[in-house]
């Protein structure tokens, strides 16, 4: 089985530098290492099964699609993406739902991301990318693969196929007995249009875009193609001359009185200012002395706390800063470990 690896925080050896864990971890989450090495998992144990006629293709982006491809299988048998995952517990996938085993309710529920949802969802993205390549295929097989032989999956009619950490062989030998739906002709040309993605197809014709124009420009006439064009000044002569040109009589123009308005402005703003008054003293007659007495009371009702309380709110205060500096710190060295 031929792999090739798309992911920018992988060297040429396929090793993950420090640095680029960082970049990776701080843009992807802290599963990103994870699923990183359930892909590496996958690989290792499909490769002596498959032969050089399956391409793997892994962290695969495509154009429009925001989610990198975990792993593209193409062969003779058609294509299938499949998403490796660490993940440990015990599962449920219930047609597209996808729950987890609460051990404290005894009960399953849904829990996210929806590993079956993002595997359709890649899968159906290919299917289209494909087709609209013009590969005519009839479906992408979505594949959920699951590394951790401590996890347990129900299954019950699942949207996607599942495959647990003990069957990865078992899947790899069923895809070698299904019927060859391409050649090695095709797969190389499919596995080449996924690894080098096109670009999209020519825009519609409008505006800014070459092809047939949406609508013409009339013609220009040509100075001198034609007869002498009568001035506009000329023109507007001989109209005045045969239509009797009745003048417009002015509208008087009422003086505007700037100090008789400003009075009247002045004199609203004092009504205003008044009637402002007036309801701030009300509020302060009717109002305030109920809020004074509530506060009085409220101030009766809750006493300020003793020496001994605030010496415990700060010895609370304190374990919780010692816990989130443990924390981090954890963290860290898990990062700085690999």
């Amino acid at each position: 089985m031929r792999v090739v690896e798309r992911s920018e925080f992988l060297d040429e050896n396929g090793e993950i530098t420090l640095e680029n864990r960082l970049r990776a971890t701080l843009r992807s989450g802290l599963r990103w290492y994870g699923d990183v090495m359930a892909q590496q998992a996958v690989t290792q144990r499909l490769s002596p099964v498959l032969g050089s006629d399956h391409v793997l293709i892994r962290n695969l982006t495509l154009p429009g699609v925001a989610t990198p491809l975990p792993l593209v299988l193409v062969g003779p048998e058609g294509v299938r993406v499949l998403i490796a995952s660490p993940l440990r517990g015990v599962f449920r996938a219930k047609g597209g739902e996808w729950m987890t085993f609460n051990s404290g309710a005894r009960r399953f529920r849904r829990v996210r991301p929806n590993l079956q949802a993002i595997a359709a969802g890649l899968a159906d993205a290919v299917l289209k990318y494909l087709n609209g390549a013009g590969f005519p295929i009839p479906e992408v097989e979505p594949v959920l693969v699951l590394t951790d032989p401590r996890t347990h999956v129900d299954t019950a009619r699942p949207q996607v196929r599942i495959v647990l950490s003990d069957a990865i062989e078992h899947f790899a030998a069923n895809l070698l007995q299904l019927p060859a739906l391409m050649d090695l002709e095709d797969v190389a040309n499919v596995s080449d249009v996924l690894v080098y993605p096109r670009e999209g197809t020519q825009a519609p014709t409008g505006i800014g875009v070459t092809g047939e124009p949406r609508g013409t420009i009339a013609p220009v006439a040509v100075p001198g193609s034609g007869p002498a064009v009568e001035p506009v000044s000329s023109l507007r002569a001989s109209l005045d001359a045969q239509f009797e040109v009745i003048p417009q009589e002015e509208a008087p123009v009422e003086e505007f009185d700037w100090r008789a308005t400003g009075a009247k402005i002045a004199s609203r703003a004092g009504q205003a200012s008044d009637k402002a008054l007036q309801a701030e003293q009300e509020w302060e007659r009717k109002v305030a002395p109920h809020i004074s007495g509530l506060g009085s009371r409220l101030s009766r009702r809750l006493p300020p706390f003793t020496r001994s309380q605030w010496i415990l709110l700060g010895i609370m205060a304190f374990f919780e800063f010692i816990i989130l500096v443990a924390t981090v710190l954890i963290i860290v060295a898990d990062i700085l470990r690999y």
